[in-house]
């Protein structure tokens, strides 16, 4: 029967302290919404282009808050146009052709390195006999 290691009062303050701080966080986030927008900003945003109906250089109060949609609504990507993708299946076929012909290459380079490796291996074996006779 184990019992807990804090007492109920410490949890009680913890659980406090925990309300405190969401409280001083939510009014802080709202002090953040509530505030007039910087014209440091508003300015960077308008040579965006991000306020297509506004002048940049102009205050902040001449300008509308919020962006008004109006009309049809525009994709956000025009739709593609049909593409022959034969010319590119073509350059695949050539490129995996190509990528088998080096992953031979390799493969022979390899094993050439291999019966080198053996070779001089034989040849330093053939030396120490000779030096230890």
């Amino acid at each position: 029967m184990d019992r807990p290691t804090t007492d109920p009062a410490s949890q009680d303050d913890a659980t406090r302290a925990d309300a405190e701080e969401l409280e001083r966080l939510s009014r802080a986030a709202r002090d953040v919404i509530h505030q007039p927008a910087d014209p440091r900003l508003e300015k960077a945003f308008g040579h965006l282009g991000l306020f297509p109906d506004a002048d940049p250089a102009a205050p902040p109060a001449e300008r509308p808050s919020r962006a008004v949609v109006t009309g049809e609504a525009q994709p956000a990507v025009p739709p593609a146009q049909p593409v022959d993708l034969e010319p590119l299946r073509a350059d695949m076929v050539s490129l995996r052709a190509s990528v088998e012909r080096l992953d031979r290459r390799i493969g022979t380079v390899i094993g050439l390195l291999a019966v080198l490796a053996v070779v001089v291996g034989m040849v330093a074996v053939l030396v120490l006999i000779r030096a230890a006779a």
